[in-house]
């Protein structure tokens, strides 16, 4: 038995399913990362695979770019966790507040996950309502509030929303509203219902695989305003990537709140809320004991891992440069043809899970001339980004399917 069937079986034994999360291989497709460089992950029997998952989207450099190496060791030589204000926090805040048309302050969290949870309470605290709208197919995270019509198995008549998950109260049905993306009329209709309920409207601008409808976000944008109810993007995706702004500048469409992921801070465990002073005063320790109080704590809250992670993510020294085989990750799935093409001009093997598909649709490329100090990727390099989605891709070299052994 190798080595990478014993972990196999020893992960089998103590994680559920064998896997970390929800991403599945397949039967016989099965492997371990022994270490990732660059656009590359290798396993414990030594093949390598194009990854085009790369931390679930966040690290635009590949894996370990030695500019953030070597910053992500001078920091941990000063400690690695505060939980208290510092240095690297603020600076990173500020250049948030710069990028983000939306932003005024910056709230920190440990996901995006996080982020969108609290995005929604604040929303709540500050509208002094429940009720939240998202679209159908929105991926806003994994709390009991997201978990809504993600994938339904049969939908139900909008606005009524179905539960994603065991374990999310039945409760919660009753709080959120589910409205079809891209069908602006629709939306208009259920906002001008409902307004009075409404704490906030949760959208991904860019639905994963949808492309908003010419006039739909600037349409939701005047209905949520006209109304008083907070808009919230979920940036998780676009930020940063197709503007330095994020999708509210590529579209031109500026929310009430934005919620930033792992993107921030080059695939550390740091995300963010951003938003106006006058939602993010809720979030103000000075209000404790006060029916306007926001209580959000945690590491990612008090900054007690951001030193490490600011200098993760936000690394000058990497700005115009990428790791080994970022490039071939990059070029390999620009132009009209999509990843396919690689695929067929290096003759590997691309390994899809059941019912996905490959394709432009799956990986959308966009232009990413800006993204942060630490991925400015220059459009005189012809370099894109691609949005990853939300399951796995990878290429397998020399046209070998991972196997155990």
């Amino acid at each position: 038995m190798s080595n990478q069937d014993d972990l196999l079986r020893r992960a089998d034994q103590v994680l559920p399913g064998g896997i970390l999360g929800s991403h599945r291989s397949g039967p016989g497709l099965e492997f371990v990362v022994k270490e990732g460089r660059g656009a590359y992950l290798y396993d414990m029997a030594g093949r390598r695979y194009l990854d085009y998952l790369l931390g679930s989207g966040p690290m635009l450099l590949g894996h370990a770019h030695p500019a953030v190496v070597e910053a992500v060791e001078r920091q941990m030589a000063r400690g690695t966790s505060y939980f208290l204000l510092n240095e690297p926090a603020i600076e990173l805040a500020e250049e948030i507040v710069k990028a983000v048309p939306c932003a005024e302050q910056v709230r920190y969290t440990s996901s995006g996950s996080e982020a969108t949870f609290f995005a929604l309470r604040v929303a709540r605290a500050f509208r002094k309502r429940e009720k939240i709208m998202k679209f159908e197919g929105g991926f806003h995270g994994t709390h009991d509030y997201a978990l809504m019509s993600v994938v339904p198995r049969s939908p139900k008549a909008f606005p009524a929303p179905m539960m994603d998950s065991a374990g999310v109260p039945h409760a919660l049905e009753a709080e959120v509203l589910i409205a079809p993306y891209n069908d602006l009329a629709t939306a208009e209709a259920l906002i001008a219902a409902h307004h009075d309920e409404l704490a906030a409207v949760l959208i991904e601008p860019y639905q994963r695989t949808i492309v908003p409808a010419p006039g739909f976000l600037a349409g939701l944008r005047a209905a949520t305003k006209r109304y008083g109810v907070p808009l919230i993007f979920d940036e998780i995706v676009t930020g940063f990537r197709f503007a330095y702004g994020g999708a509210q500048e590529y579209y031109g469409v500026v929310p009430d709140l934005a919620a930033y992921g792992k993107v921030v801070a080059g695939g550390f465990p740091l995300a963010c809320i951003a938003g106006p002073k006058p939602i993010m005063r809720h979030f103000d320790a000075a209000l404790e004991g006060t029916a306007d109080y926001v209580w959000q704590a945690g590491q990612g809250q008090e900054g007690g891992q951001e030193p490490l992670e600011r200098s993760g993510g936000n690394n000058d020294s990497a700005s115009d440069s990428a790791s080994p085989g970022c490039g071939e990750l990059a070029s390999g799935c620009t132009g009209s043809q999509g990843p396919n093409a690689h695929t067929r001009s290096s003759h590997t093997h691309a390994v899809v899970r059941k019912g996905e598909r490959v394709g432009n649709s799956l990986f959308p490329v966009v232009p990413c001339s800006k993204v942060f100090n630490f991925a400015r990727l220059q459009r005189d390099k012809g370099l894109r980004a691609v949005v990853p989605s939300f399951q796995a891709l990878f290429q397998v070299s020399g046209g070998r399917a991972p196997r155990s052994g």
